[in-house]
């Protein structure tokens, strides 16, 4: 008996062939991506690079602003404290209430109310914190006469001139802007109805741009 020896047919080598180069392009396909992956992060640090250096160059800073109201004491005017600190790389959320309780004042609310850019690029985050009543220290300013509001561009938000308490006024507006739309009574409740009381007057105003 003889035993047929098997030979692989054309189609056979055709397919032997096929696979080669499939396998082939699949690993030059892997090595392009690879390739492409190390240039897109190396571009992505290099741009980091420059950003960090860029902003060393031109010295630009954050800064972070609080202004601290209540009432002194139960018949008194309603009176603010102002505090201005360098901002850190932490959520400026934690360093403003510190601010506004330096004073020994203990804040039933805060808000972040604006920002501001100024000469140099310096960059002011304004918080205005509400202190419970009789915690605010008597040593604080009596608020003055609420100023008129700045007219604006509707393209150019920022005031061509902000005076020192024009961001204090403007949080005050914003206070007044989210009880107008308390609709669950929390805002109301935290900050009392002698706070609710004062702020009515005030026109209402979302946060924003200074």
């Amino acid at each position: 008996m003889f035993r047929q020896r098997c030979h692989p047919s054309a189609g056979g080598r055709a397919a032997t062939s096929a696979e080669r180069n499939r396998r082939t392009s699949d690993s030059n396909a892997s090595v392009c991506n690879a390739a492409r992956a190390s240039v897109v992060r190396w571009t992505f640090s290099l741009g980091l690079v420059f950003m960090t250096a860029g902003c060393a160059h031109t010295g630009a800073r954050v800064e972070i602003e609080v202004f601290c109201v209540g009432f002194a004491s139960d018949d008194g005017p309603a009176r603010y404290l102002h505090r201005l600190a360098p901002l850190g790389l932490d959520n400026p959320d934690g360093p403003a209430r510190s601010l506004a309780e330096e004073s020994g004042a203990q804040v039933v609310m805060l808000h972040s109310t604006s920002w501001r850019w100024e000469e140099g690029g310096r960059i002011v985050l304004t918080y205005l914190a509400w202190a419970r009543e009789g915690t605010l220290p008597p040593a604080a300013e009596a608020l003055p006469e609420t100023p008129a509001r700045a007219s604006t561009d509707p393209l150019r938000p920022r005031p061509k001139e902000i005076a020192r308490l024009d961001p204090l006024f403007h949080g005050l507006r914003h206070f007044a802007f989210l009880l107008r739309n308390d609709e669950s009574g929390a805002v109301r409740f935290a900050l009392g109805e002698r706070a609710a009381a004062f702020l009515a007057p005030f026109v209402p105003e979302p946060a924003g741009q200074r």
